[in-house]
């Protein structure tokens, strides 16, 4: 009791004292300066907050990916150089919680991605080399996967532009005609500079945010689990709205 009346009575002191009241001032504004400095980083540059993401069964996976989108504008991140690709990355990564982030930690953290249909020949130059092949020559580039799956068979007309789609992080990209998959870090990389010609298939020494996308929205379990029972008939409404529950179905019925 004698040490809070001790206390009382100096709250009382600096009370009266303008001084104190100045210092006390400060002292809180420093305080809560500081408090948001350190919030700063759960806020986000965008001003809020991103979507998380855990792959449970009530989430819509092409909803998650659109709000991601929508927050590298407003946090004004692009990916058109290096340094954009990686936080663009980074900021994935931590959207992604419990399921949803193990599975990414296991499938396509620190991957490098293969293009199974495609070989490195030619002596191409770069990746916009084989963008500029012509009919003839990107149909001799492709080639079986290394499990033997032969490539899909391109349409007439179809170009390296048809195989490669451009980079654009805000627009889905289609990797399937080149057969583009995470491989371990540990393959070897062949890509394309120049001088090789050894007909393998093209490795990328890294995994881009437009693939991990391309490969997260077709693989991850919560997609899978929902096209399994939707091909075993056993897909529920569940809590899902009306409108939800029949997106899902239109989006693997499509």
């Amino acid at each position: 009791m004698q040490r809070l009346s001790e206390i009382l009575l100096l709250c009382e002191e600096i009370l009266r004292n303008e001084q104190w009241i100045g210092l006390l001032n400060i002292l809180i504004l420093r305080a809560q300066i500081f408090a948001l400095q350190n919030n700063l980083p759960h806020i986000g540059i965008a001003g809020y907050a991103p979507k998380r993401f855990s792959g449970r069964a009530d989430e819509d996976i092409d909803e998650f990916i659109k709000d991601y989108r929508l927050y590298l504008m407003a946090a004004n991140i692009t990916t058109a150089n290096a340094g954009g690709k990686q936080r663009a990355l980074e900021l994935f990564w931590s959207c992604l919680t419990d399921e949803a982030s193990r599975w990414a930690e296991d499938k396509l953290k620190g991957k490098k991605w293969r293009l199974n249909h495609v070989r490195c020949g030619n002596a191409l130059a770069n990746m916009g080399a084989v963008v500029a092949l012509n009919t003839a020559n990107i149909t001799l580039a492709m080639i079986n996967a290394p499990d033997g799956t032969p490539p899909p068979g391109l349409l007439a007309g179809a170009t390296g532009a048809t195989v490669i789609p451009e980079h654009n992080v805000h627009a889905d990209e289609d990797w399937s005609l080149a057969g583009g998959c995470p491989v371990d870090a540990g393959t070897a990389t062949n890509a394309l500079n120049g001088v090789l010609n050894n007909n393998n298939h093209i490795v990328f020494p890294d995994i881009n945010i437009s693939q991990v996308i391309y490969w997260f929205k077709r693989n991850c379990p919560t997609v899978v689990r929902e096209q399994q029972e939707l091909i075993f008939g056993t897909l529920t409404q569940g809590s899902d709205s009306v409108r939800n529950y029949y997106r899902k179905i239109n989006k693997y019925a499509s």
